[in-house]
This record gives structure tokens, C-alpha cells and sequence, in this order.
């Protein structure tokens, strides 16, 4: 599975938590018990860590730099970026 596969299941699988199939309607999550709603927010944690990895991967690359000398920031992140080093000192290749 390749990390868009990844992102669009995670996203998927929330739309779905999101629905009750017995009365087609709309069931939230804030209504859901503790569990449901921990899935919930860790999909949410995952897709945004698989979306800092798929950006990454061409940081170098996305102009979304700020700043000048020694210092610059990662406008989509709002993290520190090393100019020295291809894209972002927040991210390492975990190899997905």
C-alpha cells in the first residue's frame, strides 16, 4: 500500500465512524463512546503524519520556504527547515 492508499483509507474509515448504517443517519463523534472517538483522533494523527511524510519526500523542492541566512521556516508546517540539507530537519525517511 502506498501512502496516498494509506491517507484515502484512514479518511475513509472517519467518513464512515461518522455514520450509523442501522438508521442512516448521521451519528458524531463527539456522541460516540471513548473508544470510537480515540480511533477517531489517532486516524487523524495518522493522516497527518502520512501527509508530512508524502510532503517531505520533495521538500526540497515545494517553495513553501521562508526566511534568509541560517534560519528558515516551513510555511505549510510552521517548522524550522535546515537549507544545508535536501528538505526539512523535522523529517526522516522511515523507509514507507
Amino acid at each position: 500500500m502506498n501512502i496516498e492508499k494509506a491517507i484515502e483509507v484512514l479518511k475513509m474509515d472517519n467518513e464512515l465512524m461518522k455514520f450509523n448504517p442501522n438508521t442512516g443517519e448521521d451519528y458524531p463523534i463527539e456522541l460516540q463512546n471513548e473508544i470510537n472517538q480515540d480511533i477517531y483522533k489517532a486516524n487523524l494523527v495518522a493522516i497527518s503524519a502520512l501527509e508530512k511524510q508524502q510532503y517531505f519526500r520533495n521538500c526540497k523542492d515545494c517553495r513553501c520556504l521562508e526566511g534568509n541566512g541560517n534560519y528558515n521556516r516551513c510555511t505549510k508546517f510552521y517548522i524550522g527547515v535546515n537549507p544545508e540539507l535536501d528538505g526539512c530537519t523535522f523529517y526522516e525517511d522511515w523507509g514507507v
